[in-house]
Parts: C-alpha cells; structure tokens; sequence
C-alpha cells in the first residue's frame, strides 16, 4: 500500500498534474450546476415496471394486447367538498340537482353551483397550450347531463353513477380528468419507457398549469373546497418535496456537520476540502445521472438519498484523511510534504479505499433485485459513493500539496494570518520542537531483542511509539493514556465477558420485534405529509375508498381464439364472475355480460341476456338507421325508461363508442374487460388489500383448474389495481433474504482479504447483525407500536409501518456504515499490533486513538441523515430514522465496546492465521 502510495504521491509533485485534478474536479462540478442538477431532478419519475415472472406481468402482457388504445391514460383526480354542510348537488329532479330552479322563474332551471364550476374547471382545462394532452373530464353532473330529459334513465343514473361519485351525504364528490399516455403509469413495459417518459413530462407540465390555475376557479366559489390528487400530482409534489428537502434540510444538516469536523480537525482552513469535495461529489454524480435517468427509471426520492449518502461519506472521510494529516505534520518527526501525504493516504487513505469499496458493494447489492425502483437507488447511491472516494482521494491530497503551508498551519484554530509559506513553516516547527522535549521510555522485544521508544509529552498526554525493525522509521504510533477513550477500553478490555454478556441480553428485546416488520405501499407515504394531493387522496380513501383512483380490473380472453360475442361466451363468463363474487364476499363486479341491478328485460338477475345485446346491437340498431324506429322488441324495453327511439339511438351510440369498443370488449371482440371494486373498508395498498388480491388469484385459480390443467375455455386475469406493486413487494421479500446473504458473504471475503484473517470478518458480520437487531427493532417499535407518539412529531410518529423500500435502502447503508467504522477502528488496532502491543494493549491502543474521530464521524454523519427527518415525506423520514439510530448505535456502542471486548476476548484468534511479536514494556527512567 504504500508503494502504491509513494508513486501516487510522485505524480501529484508535479504541479501540472496537481492543478489538473483541481481543474477538472471544479470543471466537473460547473456542469452538474448547469446540466446535471435540474436535469436529473426532473428526469426522475413515479411510473412503475412490472417484474419478469410475476402474475402482474402476465397480467400487464395480456391486457396491453387485448386492449392496447383503452392502456393509455392516466387520472388526474379533482376531489371537491363542501364547506358550508351543504350538499354540493341537491337530490332534485332535474338532471339529478345539477341544475336548480330559477328564482325569477320556478318553472325555468339553470345551471347550479356545482355544475359552473365545472364549467369554469373545464374552460380552464382545455385553455391549456396542448389540450390534445386530454382525453376527457368527466363528472357526475355530465353523466347526468347526458341523460337529461329522460326520467327513466335518470332515475337508473341516480342509482349508479351517485352511489360511484357521491358521498352519501352528497357533500362530496370527485371528477376525473383522463390524460393521455402511451401505457399504464404503474405498469410501464420497457420498451415503453421513453415514450412514458415522454408522456410524464408532458403531464407534468399539465399538473403544474393545473395547480397554478385551480386557485382562482375555487376563489369563485367559496363554499367548496378543491382539490388535485391522483399520480400526476402525487409526483409534482413529491418532485416538490425533494427539490425543498434539498435546500432547506441540508441547509440546517450541513452546517453543523461541518461545525464538528472543524471543532474535530481544530482548523477552519480544512474545511475548504471538505467543502470541495462535498460540492464536487454530489454535483457530479447528478450530472453522471441525468443520462441514466432519461434511459432508465429512476424513482424521484433518488436524488435526496444520494445526498445524504454524499454528505455523510465525504465528510466521515475528509475526518479520516485530515485528521491523519493533521497527527502527521504535528509529528515528532520533521517529516516532508510528500511523505506527510504519504502517510495520510497509506493509512486513512486505506481505510477510505476499502470502506468505500465495500459500502458501495452494498448499495451494489440492490441492483439484484428486479425492481427498477430499488436499482435505481442502488445505481444512484453507488456512482455517488465511487466518485466521493475518488474525490477525496485524488483532490484532497492535490490540495493539500499545493497549499500545503497554508493547510499545515493549525495555529489559533487556523485563523492566524498565513502571508508567506515561510511564516507557516517556521510555526509548524516550533510546534514539533517543542513536542520533542520529553522523557523517553524504552521497551523491548523478549524475542528479538529490538527496542521500542514511548515518547512521554511534558504533559503527561500523548504517548508516541517507534517500533525499530517493527515498522518503517518514518512511522509515528501514538495514544493517549489519559483520554476517556483508553479509560472505556481499558475497562472494556478488564471485563469483556460481561460487557459481551450485557449487550447480547440487551439486544434480544429488540431482536423479538424484528419479525413482526410490516411492509406498507400506500400512496401517503410516498407524498409530502400535508399536501393538497395527500390530503385528497385520505379523503377520497375515507369516502369512497382506494379502488376509485386505483381499481381493478378482470381480463376474460378465449383460448380458442373466439369471438366473446357468444351466447356460449356470456353463459361462462357470467358462471365464471358469480363464482368470484360468492367466493370474495364484498367484492363488486360488472361488465357487459355481468352486471347487477339492470331490469328483468335485460338482465336474469346480474346476469345480461345475450339475446338483448345481440338483437339490440345487431338487428336493432340496423332497423333504426333504415326505418328511424326500434324494433317493438326494444321498445318495450324503452317504454320502462320512458325514453323515445331518437334518445335511445344516440345514447347507444355513445355506449358502443366510448364504453363497448374499447372498455369492455376489445376491436375484434376477442377479449372481455370487467370492472372489479374492492370490498368497502379495505384499503387497496393495505395489507388486507394484498390478501384481497391473493384471494382473487386463488380464486381464478380454483376456477381455471390446478397444474395448469385449465377447466375452462378462457384464460383470466387480474389486472391493475395495486397488483404490480404487490407482486414487487413480494418479490423483493423472496430476493431479499438470498441478498443479504450475498451481501454478508461478499463483505467477508472483502474483509477477510483486507485484513488477511478469517475471524474478523465473522466478528465484524456478527456485530452488525446486531446492530440491525437493535435498529429494525426500535424503529418497529417506533413505526408500528407508536412509542414515540407522545412527542407528537410527525416523522417519528406511528404510520402503522414501513413503506415498503424505507428497510430495504437502510440495509445497505447500515451495514456498509458499520464495516467504515469497523475498518478504521481495525485499521489502527491493527497497526498497533505489527508495532509489537500485545492484543489487549493494541485494542485499548486502537480504540483512544480512533474512539474520538468515530465518534465524531458518527455524529457527523446522524447529523446529514437527520436531514431527511425533517422532510414531509413519511418514507424519506423512516429511512432517516434507521439511518440515524444505526449510526448512533453502531458509534456509541457497537464500535465503542462491543468490538473492543469481542476482540479482547478472541485474543490471537482475531488475526488467525496471522501471527504478531509482542513487545514486553521494561521502563527505564531518564535522566534528570
């Protein structure tokens, strides 16, 4: 390592080479400003992959070829409520109450409230620059406007479409806005995506103008509340969030992170590095993103994550490297500028090289899950943490060659005026002057006979060791024996049973709640907490329930190939939907061949009469456009609703274009779409909405047969609703334990070949096994027990559980955070130990001297992800809150005092096969 440190450090002497690793560090960095930072914020988006092999999949396939134009939209949802108790549209007879009674003229009606501001809305809308993006707004007033005029379809459209978008008070109700798009937003096929993509900015743009212009429509009518929810929005606000979180969290976390590391480096001038390397890190790594975010998806809290993750590994290794220079240039020893440098990056520089290497192969990791949006995390959070480490191991030392005297000088805090090169140098040997005024100890090796200096301080402080024959003679050990970090370990290392003991009780408790983990999706935790989008969707969910903004539907396809306009069609399909509702108790199904509450002329009870629809559609309709009326056949059917054959004519019209062709039955009438509706009172992206779905599944499947021997003719799927997202989560479960098992494994050998040992990586993998333990379950206990619900802050209060992605993230980084503490704490118990301290004495060693640094990275670094805790997104506050308890845990005690007393109590075993010399203390006194 050092050989390779010294050629590094070689080729930064030359000052060109110097000033072109600054050049293109800054260059780099001016643009992530221009091109990187809004172009990868916006090139981020909510829209959703199905995965390969899972139901929803060949789900997502079948639908997409059976009805490829009826795929395309997406909902933008306008949630309207009443603010005076009220109802919105009064139960009156003319068009349902959307019209109401002129008050000069009470045999006139004109247009009500409700129904000019939809007029308002809808003149809005369409006044859009591209209103070619909409496909259509549709409320309860303009269904009933349809049919106005027309008492008996009148009374049939108060039943259906006022139970569907009217609260029962009718104080509530919600309009539609159908915007295109090239496919499902929740279930994008890859080859899809740029189109989709495409599609989502165009929305995007449109959700913006809405939002915008919604305020001035809802100022004329003062006695409503208006609202936008549905995806579009969702990720407006989340794009919001993300864009504020970054400037105003981080604005409070990244100031006092680098007020420790200033206190901690006892400089301000080394704070430029950090500063630099933060800046350059992060910026470069979105520029690095944004083209993978236009040819990948790329979930939009990405960029808030890679911040953090930024921030708190650019920071914790700016402490390691600095740090290490600052012990090197206050050395007893004159040493050079190279070799200063040189020694910061053999020893800090090694354990930012492997911490690094290894928490990236963490975030790695999440690339095997087939999930776009875990890989997308795991992308982003990778590049990230491989250009933090080149930053800091390429800039740093660029910057502290090049300014080196002005780097070097830590007088006053490092405010003293530096006005020459010369100046600074001639303090900093005053300064390893006077330090070289002290007692001298010698010890040696039984062994070997070599010696060993302990240089005692005039103050009884810093103790510095120089191993001759043991280590390079330019080499500095050094702890002090008076520091409260070498009194713990002392302690530590005295009573390592115990300690051990203590801690494996403590950590059970929090180990029996670990199984109890429940994994949420629902859309509230993905929006910022207090949103207009958020609050309509809890509303809408409340009132009308999940399925409204997110329902599913029943895909019917013969295998045959036949037409579903069938007499022997229907019959199946009608067995085939009342065998689902009777077996999914609450479950609603209607379609053209099923569909309850229709009269006995047209329906058997739910089920439709096939000689109905075919005579009306084929023979029917025909008859009309020769002769201008129906057949007496249908117009018995018309006489109960009271409807003339011109009424009818056009209302079938309108049913075969906008509902028959393309909604329930496909162009060539080889497939069949029914709408089902969720039980009342479940959520859809609830767990009882997942056993809903499992219980759907279960139920086709008993209908289809079982080893795939089908007992009917068609195949039949569950389509759209949370089915996506449920078949991802429980992807991400089966993957997840196979991955962590990856991952430890991975870190073993990675370990195992840093450290050449068997037994450190099996400790380092136990400790951070129980680390998880104590963070999975205080977070549970916190999540889904509320123990914390007394403070009353909102990102520490209970959500009922996790969203899904917020545990799965926070593995990667609280093992990869666990193993950089463990490696720099090893890495100078280590070099300790090749010193000739006997194992005892080179762990309390190693623990004063890294005690200190770690905890102030710790704190440093629960500083950065604290920031996430103050964002409005309940998922980015769970993440924040596992973060931020593991580094605490993992600094104060796992590094702390459960590794000083594991690796107390192993002794030789900890470096096995390795093998040490121990140096046995004889003291000498000086002379007077």
């Amino acid at each position: 390592m050092k050989k390779l440190c010294t050629g590094y450090i070689k080729c930064l002497l030359n000052p060109a080479v110097r000033w072109l690793i600054i050049f293109l560090w800054i260059a780099g960095a001016a643009c992530g400003v221009i091109w990187g930072l809004n172009g990868f914020l916006k090139a981020t988006s909510l829209t959703f992959s199905p995965a390969e092999g899972t139901p929803a999949k060949a789900a997502v396939d079948a639908y997409e070829k059976a009805f490829p134009d009826s795929n395309t939209g997406e909902i933008i949802l306008v949630y309207v409520t009443s603010t005076d108790d009220q109802p919105l549209i009064a139960n009156g007879t003319e068009a349902q109450g959307c019209y109401v009674q002129d008050s000069t003229n009470p045999n006139k009606y004109v247009k009500g409230p409700f129904l000019n501001m939809f007029d308002d809305l809808n003149t809005t809308i369409y006044d859009y620059s591209y209103p070619a993006l909409i496909k259509s707004f549709t409320s309860y007033c303009t269904l009933a406007d349809v049919f106005r005029g027309v008492p008996g379809v009148t009374d049939f459209i108060q039943k259906a479409a006022s139970a569907a978008l009217l609260s029962k008070d009718r104080q509530a109700t919600y309009m539609l806005i159908d915007v295109k798009t090239p496919g499902d937003p929740l279930a994008v096929n890859p080859e899809n995506m740029d189109a989709m993509r495409t599609a989502t900015a165009n929305i995007s743009t449109f959700a913006t103008y809405l939002t915008k212009q919604l305020p001035h429509v809802a100022a004329k009518y003062p006695n409503m509340d208006i609202k936008l929810t549905g995806l579009p929005v969702f990720g407006l606000d989340v794009l919001t969030g993300v864009e504020t979180q970054l400037t105003s969290s981080e604005a409070i976390a990244f100031p006092l992170a680098l007020i420790v590391l200033a206190i901690m480096l006892k400089s301000v001038r080394l704070l430029i590095i950090p500063l630099m390397c933060i800046l350059s890190s992060l910026l470069i790594s979105f520029l690095i993103m944004w083209p993978v975010a236009i040819s990948y998806n790329v979930i939009q809290f990405c960029p808030s994550v890679m911040s953090s993750v930024t921030l708190a590994l650019s920071i914790d290794y700016s402490l390691f490297l600095l740090s290490r220079f600052r012990e090197e240039v206050l050395s007893r020893k004159k040493l050079s500028q190279s070799d200063v440098v040189v020694n910061m990056m053999q020893f800090a520089g090694h354990t930012v090289l492997v911490s690094g290497c290894t928490i990236c192969l963490c975030f790695l990791a999440l690339l095997f899950f087939p999930i776009e949006m875990l890989a997308s995390v795991g992308i982003g959070s990778s590049i990230c943490i491989a250009v933090t480490i080149a930053c800091n191991c390429t800039l740093t030392p660029a910057m502290l060659l090049t300014f080196h005297a002005f780097f070097a000088d830590f007088h006053s805090f490092g405010f003293a005026c530096c006005c020459c090169r010369k100046s600074c140098l001639q303090r900093g040997d005053c300064m390893r002057k006077s330090r070289s005024k002290s007692d001298v100890i010698t010890v040696a090796n039984e062994d070997s006979g070599e010696t060993l200096s302990e240089v005692l301080l005039p103050n009884g402080g810093e103790l510095m060791l120089a191993a001759e024959g043991l280590q390079d003679a330019d080499s500095d050990l050094e702890y002090d024996k008076r520091s409260c970090w070498y009194k713990l370990g002392s302690c530590t290392v005295k009573f390592n049973w115990v300690v051990i003991v203590v801690l494996v009780c403590t950590v059970v408790p929090f180990a029996y709640f670990v199984p109890q983990l429940e994994l949420l999706h629902a859309f509230t935790l993905v929006a910022p907490r207090g949103s207009n989008s958020s609050i309509a969707y809890s509303d809408l969910v409340n009132t009308f329930g999940a399925g409204t903004l997110f329902r599913s539907s029943l895909l019917v396809v013969p295998d045959d190939g036949t037409k579903v306009l069938t007499a022997d069609f229907f019959r199946r399909s009608q067995a085939y939907m009342g065998n689902l509702t009777s077996a999914m108790n609450g479950t609603k199904i209607q379609g053209l061949t099923y569909f309850c509450g229709l009269p006995s002329a047209v329906a058997d009870g739910c089920n439709v009469k096939f000689s109905f629809v075919d005579y009306f559609v084929n023979e029917a309709m025909s008859q009309y456009e020769k002769n201008g009326t129906f057949p007496t056949k249908i117009q018995n059917v018309l006489d109960i609703f009271n409807v003339t054959d011109k009424q009818a004519y056009d209302i079938a019209n309108a049913f075969l274009d906008d509902f028959f062709y393309g909604i329930f039955v496909n162009k060539n009438e080889t497939a069949m779409n029914f709408n089902v509706d969720i039980p009342d009172g479940i959520d859809v992206f609830s767990a009882a909405g997942g056993d809903w779905i499992e219980g759907m599944r279960s139920a086709i499947k008993d209908l289809q047969g079982e080893d795939g021997q089908p007992n009917t003719a068609d195949q039949l799927y569950l389509c759209k609703g949370d089915t996506v997202t449920h078949d991802a989560i429980n992807l991400v479960l089966e993957y997840f334990p196979k991955i962590v098992a990856g991952t430890l494994s991975a870190v073993f050998v990675l370990v195992a070949i840093a450290f050449r040992s068997l037994f450190v990586p099996l400790r380092s993998v136990i400790t951070i096994a129980m680390t998880l333990a104590w963070v999975y379950g205080f977070a549970i206990m916190t999540y889904q027990i509320g123990i914390l619900d007394w403070m009353g802050v909102a990102s520490v209060a209970s959500t009922q559980g996790f969203y899904w992605m917020a545990p799965i993230m926070s593995f990667s980084v609280i093992v990869g955070v666990g193993l950089d503490y463990d490696i720099f704490l090893l890495t100078r118990v280590l070099e300790y130990r090749r010193a000739g301290l006997s194992e005892s004495e080179s762990v309390i060693a190693g623990l004063s001297q890294t005690g200190h640094i770690i905890t102030a990275a710790g704190v440093i670094m629960a500083i950065a992800f604290s920031g996430l805790l103050l964002s409005t997104e309940a998922v980015l506050n769970q993440l924040a809150f596992l973060l931020v308890f593991a580094v605490l845990v993992d600094t104060f005690i796992s590094r702390s005092m459960l590794v000083p007393a594991i690796m107390s109590a192993l002794g030789p075993l900890n470096w096995w096969p390795q093998k040490f010399k121990t140096v046995k203390p004889q003291v000498e006194h000086p002379e007077p």
